[in-house]
């Protein structure tokens, strides 16, 4: 077995437990502008430009739609909940692309080049990175096509999966500062307003304080 992989017991795969800080699924009526936070903590998002839409869904009657140019998601204020610290994390998805050109940011937790995670397109490729630095790259992405990207950091060393197949891994032992203010962004840069996601999202969940370890891909929406 692969170092970090091991065996999840189904509630925990399949479950919205005490160690996750934001739940998306992106539910609502067609052509919705309210999303909804699932998770213990029901934050009250700040939508701009994102709306749910029938037009292609994972799970659920709706996904959440981005439109490449103002489409952006963030919490609230300055949160604690999302301090990652030196501890492990886990940040996943489903994302449908409508466009691999260019660089396009899913989660951002940076608004300056501080310490602090992002997981984002470039071209047709999914990479991972923090402290500005990308520390992954790699799988090929195409239009019109649903994947489960995951990131997890365990023990020191952080795993990058698509679709169940492990992407690559690296020493992850950084110590990620406070998350700053409105901080994670979702569906573009957080130091700039630019590079944003063109395509759809759902049943996006960050978990602080614990890696659900694995790549095995969900074949329901989180509960």
């Amino acid at each position: 077995m692969l170092p970090g992989l091991t065996p999840l017991p189904m509630h925990s795969m399949f479950g919205a437990d005490a160690q996750t800080q934001l739940l998306l699924h992106g539910d609502g009526a067609n052509g919705g502008t309210t999303i909804t936070d699932s998770s213990k903590n029901n934050y009250t998002m700040n939508v701009t430009a994102v709306t749910t839409s029938t037009a292609a869904k994972k799970f659920g009657p709706t996904s959440m739609s981005f439109n490449g140019t103002s489409s952006q998601l963030t919490v609230p204020a300055s949160l604690s909940t999302f301090n990652l610290g030196t501890g492990d994390f886990t940040v996943e998805c489903w994302f449908n692309p409508s466009s691999v050109s260019g660089v396009r940011y899913l989660v951002d937790f940076r608004n300056s080049a501080a310490n602090q995670f992002f997981m984002r397109t470039n071209g047709t490729l999914i990479e991972i990175g923090f402290n500005s630095l990308v520390k992954i790259i790699g799988a090929t992405l195409s239009t019109g096509t649903w994947y489960y990207v995951k990131y997890y950091r365990t023990g020191g060393t952080g795993y990058l999966w698509l679709n169940g197949s492990l992407v690559g891994s690296v020493a992850d032992t950084t110590s990620y500062t406070a998350s700053p203010t409105n901080r994670p962004i979702i569906g573009r840069n957080g130091t700039a307003a630019n590079s944003y996601i063109s395509g759809y999202l759902d049943e996006l969940r960050i978990v602080v304080g614990k890696a659900e370890v694995g790549g095995g891909v969900p074949k329901q929406p989180w509960s």
